[in-house]
């Protein structure tokens, strides 16, 4: 029969590039995860909405009719403290291969009234961590130079506290499992104040694949300053823990400062992404939306390249196909007008020989 060739003829060898093709396609595709639970992507423009499971208010935090629905992380009396915290965890590990952090970014506008306050900080926090009054809510004043494991802060701190080493009562620091910053910068260099009551703009990115985190600061939410305020060299991947939780904590120290956030977004990815220096306009988000235009870019980026290699699949399985079925055609078209030639065909006589029985048959079908 003529299938029975086929294990035999080359076309096992195209079937088998075939498969062999399909499969390493496959696998350059594996990675392209468009809902990847390492993915993480918010963004608040303002504060219109009641706490639900994507905002938590602890503490003093809570939602004022200011005409920009904003969130007053702390400020009605001394000695409070408040966080603004995304309700859900967000995983910083990357899903695969050896312990590493994934890379990072957020962006939030936030104001403070004159007075001595603690200021506030950006956190990232394992579950539990207790909300104290002092120092931005994140440890009491006995334990403030102590260690508090798995503690992530950028802070942006208007009083100056000599026990935990602070430069002066204007600046912005990177805290690792301390209160004593790693990493400090003066506000007053780029003529910045902290506490003037002034609506600041935060940009915090963190690349993981060259380990560097920066800080930029400005008064302008439209233009993103091309130098950092701060770069600094760490790795973050023995900081987390499977489940991280995000958010912005405050104390009001001695004084009644009012610390209020207006605006804040944030975005985590497992593949890795240049930074650049072009601006995000917190003013281009959605209103009723909540996805960032990081993610926007990168699902657009994510979709374009699968449909690229779905294509290139496409197009090599129908090549492949085509292929096959051509061959078939020719096999078989090709042997049946050799059997029913009309030319005759001469025998010689000498060349015959007759046999009996089964001699020489192989009765195992091979």
């Amino acid at each position: 029969m003529e299938i029975g060739c086929l294990p035999s003829s080359p076309l096992r060898y195209v079937f088998c590039i075939f498969l062999l093709s399909s499969f390493i396609i496959q696998g350059q595709c594996r990675p392209i995860m468009l809902f990847n639970p390492s993915h993480t992507s918010f963004s608040f423009p303002n504060f219109n909405v009641k706490p639900s499971s994507e905002i938590t208010l602890l503490g003093d935090a809570e939602v004022i009719a200011d005409g920009e629905s904003s969130v007053r992380i702390c400020g009605s009396s001394p000695r409070t403290a408040g966080r603004l915290m995304y309700g859900r965890p967000v995983r910083l590990l990357q899903p695969l291969g050896p312990r590493s952090s994934v890379s990072f970014s957020s962006y939030f506008s936030f104001s403070m009234s004159s007075g001595n306050g603690d200021g506030l900080a950006f956190v990232i926090l394992p579950r539990g961590n207790p909300l104290d009054g002092q120092w931005f809510g994140l440890s009491s004043a006995k334990g403030s130079v102590s260690r508090i494991p798995n503690l992530f802060a950028v802070e942006f701190d208007s009083a100056q506290n000599k026990e935990v080493m602070d430069i002066n009562a204007n600046h912005v620091g990177i805290d690792i499992e301390s209160l004593i910053s790693s990493k400090t910068a003066d506000v007053s260099e780029i003529k910045l104040i902290l506490n003037d009551g002034t609506q600041l703009h935060a940009w915090i990115d963190y690349d993981a694949r060259s380990k560097v985190l920066e800080v930029r600061l400005s008064k302008s939410g439209l233009i993103k300053p091309s130098a950092p305020l701060i770069s600094h060299s760490v790795d973050l991947s023995g900081l987390w823990k499977d489940e991280m939780y995000v958010g912005i904590s405050s104390s009001s120290g001695d004084s009644s400062q009012n610390n209020v956030v207006y605006s804040w977004s944030f975005t985590s990815s497992p593949f890795h992404r240049p930074q650049h220096s072009h601006p995000v306009n917190p003013q281009a988000f959605s209103q009723n939306g909540r996805s960032s235009f990081h993610r926007r870019a990168n699902d657009i980026l994510d979709i374009f390249v699968a449909l690229l290699f779905g294509t290139g699949c496409g197009a090599m399985a129908a090549a492949l196909t085509m292929f096959l079925v051509w061959s078939l055609f020719t096999r078989r078209f090709g042997s049946t007008s050799t059997e029913f030639t009309a030319h005759p065909v001469d025998f010689g006589y000498e060349k015959i020989s007759v046999t009996g029985g089964n001699d020489g048959f192989d009765n195992n079908i091979k």
